[in-house]
């Protein structure tokens, strides 16, 4: 049992401290640089856009072959990456069911 106990225990360190490290890692720079960089490398071009409440902009980047961005644009122009990966999907819009106020 403490075997056990143990593993988990080292295990659950060391993710604690990759996580650390990734968030240390973030990429940032001038917007109108990782848009061309995006486009250039992986055809990926903005597919939606929004606000924040601390009024930076939230926009999403993707490409015909799955890949996507989430680029983060601060108030002081600065961006940086959110996250990234594969596999993305694009939905067909839906019309939310006006029910019942809350």
């Amino acid at each position: 049992m403490f075997k056990l106990l143990y593993g988990v225990t080292v295990v659950a360190l060391m993710a604690t401290s990759f996580t650390s490290v990734a968030e240390a890692q973030q990429v940032c720079g001038k917007r109108a640089e990782f848009v061309t960089r995006l486009d250039a490398t992986y055809k990926e071009t903005t597919s939606g856009i929004g606000l924040i409440n601390n009024g930076a902009v939230i926009e999403v980047l993707t490409s015909m072959k799955g890949s996507w961005t989430i680029l983060m644009t601060k108030t002081d122009g600065m961006s940086c990456v959110v996250a990234s990966g594969q596999a993305w999907e694009s939905v067909p819009k839906q019309i939310a069911s006006a029910g019942p106020a809350a």
